[in-house]
């Protein structure tokens, strides 16, 4: 079981100084590159954090969304 948050948005209130969550988009590239499927798209993923970094109104912390697409290895 993996917990992560689209975007990296949210957090705990109660504890200061936390960053927040670990972005799902980065989370299912990690784990694509490690070899593990997800059954997650992570095309989709990256547009709905941009979609989301708009309503925010703010760039949000995942790397993935902001990083150019990794080449894919040819087996």
């Amino acid at each position: 079981m993996v917990d992560a948050a689209l975007g990296g948005l949210g957090g705990c209130p109660f504890a200061p100084g936390a960053a927040g969550n670990v972005c799902s988009e980065d989370v299912v590239y990690m784990l694509g590159r490690a070899g593990i499927a997800t059954g997650m798209d992570l095309e989709k993923l990256i547009a709905a954090s941009a979609w989301l970094s708009g309503i925010m109104g703010r760039k949000l912390p995942g790397m993935v969304a902001h990083a150019p697409a990794f080449p894919t290895v040819q087996a």
